[in-house]
């Protein structure tokens, strides 16, 4: 295979499910609820489970939001500050277990102070390893798994600052590691210890009175905009998805446990969001009405292929790998940068083998259409391609000059055809997503498995017929 016909990174990106921010429910016995009535009796209980945590979540960025833009206060109280509201955010979502946060956090203030006295090169590289070798060793440690599991995505946002910091010392973009009350404020920050999204130290250290006011009425609505969706995401989730689509028909559950995952993460997201513009850091915004944006909920639910999908699904980490993982791999070859990319990504979620074959399958999946799409539409000089043309005003075709455009009614059709099998394939590989613990409180790999053997592969032989198309057609 030529360097021609690699998958280039710039379009596409191998990051997906990462979401390790899955939200925990005491009563996992209101998802079994079908009754419209109790299904929402089952929102109130759900709503009243979430309500103080998000209440004081938001709160304590409100109140750093202050702190931060006090000018009054030396900047010692304020990174201080930063650290102490964000250790008591974990203390508040977390309870137990929260202490493996500011281990990991100091911990690997501790290996980058030693990489900088010993001037060591490659410091973002040795970084990776020391964090994934950290992690397996904390979730190994750890035998409850379910404090892990809580524990697990502000486990991943503290080894993506710790990596970026790294990796921005060894390219001098800065000049040392930052004082320790500096670093603490950044890595503990109230803003994305729990929930995330991941924020640059540039950003971080951008928070200042000259960059935002006090709440205004557009931060206090997109705030709030981004807290109702992240509402109405958690009640579909746990309720309404349950009463809505029930067992009757075996693909429709399929889709449903998928979406229910989904919605989870969604969740997540816009409350992320919604914390992260109360606290006053400074980020690029993003979307005119939610102010910034972590996922796209529409590019996934409907989807035109699985590329925009596995960008949209979590953006900042998108980003991140590019940036700071692929960028800097690509000396070794692009074929082998996806593929250690690939290995990174699913190394720092931890020791979760589900969603490393979740991983695995969906860049096998989307380096396939991505392959068949692209000659697809260079053979019938189409535009159906993975990623979407751009039409000009004159609906003539700007990417790759394609004669017959979405215009036409059979090029509408094929795209169409793969969103539909988009769908199919997001809700056969999101059924092994599924969190639920067996009787030894330990993820069961075998029941986990067993889906997609109950659905016979179905998922992996269409993908296997993609290729097979894709070597016939390129012959």
């Amino acid at each position: 295979m030529s360097n021609k016909d690699l998958l280039y990174y710039e379009d596409y990106d191998i990051d997906n499910y990462d979401d390790s921010f899955e939200y925990s429910y005491d009563d996992h016995e209101l998802t079994s609820s079908y009754d419209l009535s109790d299904t929402f009796n089952c929102g109130k209980t759900v709503l009243k489970q979430i309500s103080q945590q998000i209440f004081y979540l938001i709160l304590i960025n409100f109140i750093y939001r202050l702190i931060r833009q006090t000018a009054l206060l030396p900047e010692f109280l304020k990174h201080l500050s930063s650290s102490l509201l964000g250790f008591l955010s974990t203390f508040i979502f977390f309870t137990n277990g929260n202490y493996y946060v500011i281990l990991l956090a100091f911990i690997s203030y501790g290996f980058l102070k030693l990489l900088q006295f010993y001037n060591v090169r490659r410091k973002g590289i040795l970084s990776i390893a020391f964090q994934i070798i950290t992690i397996f060793s904390c979730e190994i440690i750890e035998r409850d798994t379910t404090i892990w599991q809580n524990l697990r995505g502000s486990a991943l946002i503290i080894s993506m600052k710790t990596i970026s910091l790294a990796f921005d010392i060894g390219s001098n973009k800065l000049n040392k590691l930052p004082a320790i009350y500096v670093y603490a404020g950044y890595m503990l920050c109230p803003a994305n210890v729990v929930l995330g999204p991941f924020v640059s130290y540039t950003s971080y250290c951008q928070t200042s009175p000259k960059t935002f006011k006090l709440v205004s009425l557009k931060v206090f609505f997109q705030a709030f905009l981004n807290s109702l969706m992240s509402i109405v995401f958690i009640f579909l989730s746990t309720c309404f998805l349950n009463y809505l689509l029930s067992d009757d028909v075996s693909f429709f559950v399929t889709y449903r446990d998928a979406l229910i995952f989904r919605c989870s993460h969604y969740f997540v997201s816009f409350m992320s969001v919604a914390c992260l513009i109360i606290s006053g850091i400074d980020y690029r915004s993003s979307s005119e009405v939610f102010g910034y944006q972590v996922t796209r909920p529409l590019d996934i639910e409907l989807p035109r292929s699985l590329v925009p999908v596995v960008i949209s699904w979590n953006i900042p980490i998108h980003l991140w790998i590019k940036s700071y993982i692929f960028e800097n791999l690509k000396r070794y070859g692009k074929f082998k940068a996806i593929i250690l990319t690939y290995l990174i990504s699913s190394s720092l979620h931890g020791l979760n083998v589900q969603l490393a074959a979740v991983l695995l399958s969906i860049g096998i999946f989307s380096y396939v259409e991505f392959r068949l799409r692209n000659l697809l539409a260079e053979i019938l000089d189409a535009c159906i391609a993975a990623n979407k043309c751009l039409i000009d005003s004159k609906g003539c075709c700007i990417t790759k000059g394609h004669e017959f455009t979405t215009k036409l009614h059979w090029v509408k059709l094929i795209n169409f055809i793969f969103g539909v099998f988009t769908i199919v394939l997001l809700a056969y590989l999101g059924v092994l997503l599924d969190t639920s613990i067996d009787g030894n409180n330990e993820f069961s790999l075998h029941t986990n498995l067993k889906k997609w053997y109950d659905l016979n592969f179905f998922g992996h032989i269409i993908v296997l017929i993609w290729y097979i198309m894709y070597l016939i057609s390129k012959n």
